[in-house]
């Protein structure tokens, strides 16, 4: 068992070392050190199942299948009931970084239900930013911010890293600890036991997931957290995030494992298609279209998978919500309303499906849907079409498509060199997800060598690479030299295998691994 003097981490950054003492206290580091000890072997098992798994997807030529374990051995089995601080789950802001105090401080003033912290999509984890963001939610559940008391606030929904991310800042035996489990750790361990107390969680977004043996790994991560923290079984909860073909296939035994401690489920767009990418990098049948055009939630494998995850929330009792309404509302009050008109049509159509909620990142937005829940209700219930699950949209591949897709992918390559993990772009806000597909669909193309619609000849490297130095002449000329993420890019494209997540391929450089 590793000593707490195997436990290294790295000085503070210039400015923070005030919030480094605050973060590091001796007992913060002993439930560090002691929840990694416990957890560990469990952990890597975890990636090497994920290894494992993709290696046979690479092989077999077999496709995952929905099953449901949980439905044959207890067929009325639900989750537990949700606390009354917990039950309003109709708009969650989203993305919001912790380290920006000023975009956290007007989201936690703002009339939505929650309040999704983000350490994952939305945020760029340099050592600054966790720092900040870790002493920021402290401040949170303290009341040292400007904000309503806790139990009035919208509730603080912890979303820690996925599990392909590192902290490569705190080291225990000389490795660097997994990100999910640091930022855990010292979020639980500071605001848990408050957060409880106010009734309002602790309250977390799970990202990422691929399979049951992850939902049983956070579960009892959670039950030790509980034990540990002297909190009653239950007091923990979490929201699924459904953003992998794989995890789609098992929503109702990964809903089990988490049956104590659920606060339903969550089914986004853009992290969910560019799996299939992910898992199916290999088989030309999986080629996605453009974007733009042809993922909608309107197409039939995402509309089977919302429906998938609504039967499975209602027959178990857990709520479900849709992704985020990325819009940033502009100043202009015609352009405004034109696009609250949209969103809201589009919202409409998930109401109308039957979740339980969705999110916004703009606390503008709220307003408009708010009024939206006063005044549209669920439809009859639709059974999901599971053969449609697999079915990835027909459409075409176009110029237009490869640009938008150069564009999004180098401008946020340039904003984690930056040290920030999300970008406006055309009056949206975009991340990671939106980074993911882009790039993802990029390799794709050019790897199965797709026809281009408006042009003759294949998608090829060559001319992916000339339109991303034109891209990066525009974007110069309109005021924004992302030069620095045309190298970063290019390699991430001609892999001869495809990367599994953009933020790991980034957090590898020195701006994220290197204290400053």
């Amino acid at each position: 068992m590793p000593a707490a003097s195997e436990v290294e981490i790295a000085a503070p950054p210039s400015g923070l070392e005030e919030q480094h003492a605050a973060v590091f206290t001796a007992d913060a580091i002993a439930f560090l050190l002691d929840c990694y000890t416990r957890f560990r072997n469990d952990i890597q098992t975890l990636y090497d199942e994920r290894c494992r798994r993709q290696l046979a997807l690479n092989t077999s030529g077999e496709l995952p299948m929905v099953s449901s374990q949980s439905a044959r051995t207890d067929g009325d089995w639900t989750v537990a009931p949700l606390p009354d601080g917990l039950k309003d789950r109709r708009i969650d802001l989203g993305d919001v970084t912790p380290s920006d105090m000023t975009q956290l401080t007007a989201a936690l003033n703002s009339t939505a239900s929650g309040v999704q912290v983000d350490f994952d999509d939305g945020h760029c984890p340099t050592w600054r930013n966790q720092l900040l963001g870790w002493h920021h939610v402290m401040l949170a559940s303290t009341g040292d911010m400007e904000m309503p008391p806790l139990e009035q606030a919208p509730v603080l929904m912890l979303r820690p890293r996925a599990w392909n991310m590192t902290e490569y800042n705190v080291l225990i035996g000389g490795r660097p600890m997994p990100g999910a489990l640091t930022d855990y750790c010292l979020l639980l361990f500071h605001c848990g036991r408050k957060l409880a107390a106010a009734g309002r969680g602790p309250a977390l977004y799970l990202p990422k997931l691929e399979a049951v043996l992850e939902a049983r790994l956070w579960n009892s991560i959670f039950c030790w957290t509980e034990d540990r923290l002297q909190m009653d079984r239950g007091t923990i909860r979490a929201v699924l995030m459904i953003e992998n073909v794989l995890a789609a296939c098992e929503i109702e035994d990964m809903l089990y494992e988490l049956r104590e401690h659920s606060l339903g489920l969550n089914c986004g767009m853009w992290d969910y298609a560019a799996s299939f990418i992910s898992k199916f990098s290999r088989r030309p049948e999986f080629v996605l279209p453009d974007r733009g055009t042809n993922i909608t939630m309107a197409a039939p494998f995402l509309t089977a998978y919302l429906r998938h995850a609504l039967s499975v929330g209602r027959r178990r009792k857990a709520p479900v919500t849709a992704g985020m309404a990325p819009q940033v509302l502009p100043e202009d009050i015609e352009l405004r309303n034109s696009i609250i008109t949209s969103v809201v049509l589009a919202k409409r159509a998930e109401i109308e499906e039957g979740v339980d909620g969705f999110l916004a990142h703009d606390p503008k937005m709220i307003p408009a849907l708010h009024q939206l829940w006063e005044v549209v209700h669920p439809g009859p219930e639709v059974a999901p079409d599971l053969s449609q699950l697999l079915a990835v949209p027909k459409g075409h591949i176009t110029t237009g498509g490869i640009h938008e897709n150069v564009c999004v992918s180098l401008m946020f390559i340039h904003a984690w060199l930056d040290g920030q993990g999300q970008f406006v772009h055309r009056g949206r806000m975009e991340d990671s997800a939106t980074a993911e597909i882009s790039r993802s669909q990029l390799w794709q193309w050019c790897r199965h060598r797709v026809p281009l619609h408006d042009s003759h000849g294949p998608v090829t490297l060559e001319l992916v690479f000339t339109e991303i130095e034109s891209a990066v002449n525009l974007l110069k000329k309109a005021g924004t030299d992302v030069s620095d993420a045309a190298p970063l890019l290019k390699s991430l494209i001609r892999s001869e295998e495809f990367i599994p997540f953009i933020t790991t391929f980034l957090s590898q450089l020195p701006v994220v691994q290197d204290a400053p």
